[in-house]
């Protein structure tokens, strides 16, 4: 192109303004021996640490990391198996597609944004994983770990009520606090089953319709002549975790059973 006309080309150009929306800017991040070119415009909406990052004075006649392939930003002890599905949950609204991920790459998402302060999507990672099947165990050592302080309660009720008491290994991952607080609640609701069951409980049977009699044939209540279907007890204090969901069971009459654990 002649001098005249790209000198033409490039006035226009700089005429022309930037949509605030749709006009990205890429970066290129490294991860081990891998390199990721993505948005950086989620980076610095979503995360105080990297804005700040991005907005640190570079020397004149240096290239910012980054900005290209010989220059990536690295991100260093960051493991590509768990940078990756981060960027899809990250990038997932920006293609407005569904985000499908397992439970180990939810836990990624929620350790990276933990650590880089990606409050929304640390948010959407923490409700992914409640709604999984993560036993108690497992749910007392992310929530002491990531500071999610409301999934204690009901993982304390779950250890607490379980038949198998903390493994060696157990007491050593949780720690003293959590282990000694789970053998406090299991003596504690040990103590209160045995007075229980020394004083005594009331048996009664009730119908399909709820009414509870204590005759063992048909409901005589009113005109309502429904089969007895279950024996329940009729004052039986249950144990419940301090902070805990409380739950409506039957007790079956024996050292410890609930039909419906806490």
């Amino acid at each position: 192109m002649p001098p005249r006309l790209r000198s033409q080309a490039m006035n226009s150009v700089n005429e022309l303004c930037r949509d605030d929306e749709f006009f990205y800017t890429l970066i290129v991040f490294r991860v081990e021996d891998s390199l990721f070119r993505v948005f950086r415009e989620p980076f610095i909406r979503e995360s105080e640490v990297f804005s700040s990052m991005f907005d640190l004075p570079v020397s004149e006649g240096m290239k910012r990391d980054g900005m290209d392939e010989a220059h990536p930003l690295r991100l260093e002890g960051i493991r590509v198996v768990d940078f990756r599905p981060f960027l899809k949950a990250l990038h997932a609204p920006q293609y407005h597609e569904p985000l499908s991920l397992s439970q180990d790459e939810w836990m990624s998402v929620l350790e990276l944004s933990h650590m880089w302060g990606f409050d929304a999507l640390r948010e959407q990672a923490i409700n992914q994983l409640n709604a999984s099947d993560l036993n108690a165990f497992r749910r007392l050592r992310i929530s002491r770990k990531y500071d999610i302080p409301g999934w204690v309660p009901k993982a304390y009720s779950e250890l607490v009520n379980r038949k198998e008491v903390l493994t060696d290994d157990e007491v050593e991952e949780l720690g003293w606090v959590d282990a000694f607080a789970i053998s406090r609640y299991r003596e504690q609701k040990m103590e209160k089953l045995v007075t229980h069951f020394k004083t005594g409980h009331k048996r009664t049977r009730r119908c399909e319709s709820g009414h509870h009699n204590d005759i063992p044939s048909g409901c005589r209540k009113s005109s309502c002549r429904q089969p007895i279907i279950e024996e329940v007890d009729d004052g039986c204090e249950i144990f419940d975790v301090p902070g805990a969901p409380k739950k409506p069971r039957t007790c079956l009459g024996t050292w410890g059973a609930w039909d419906v654990p806490l």
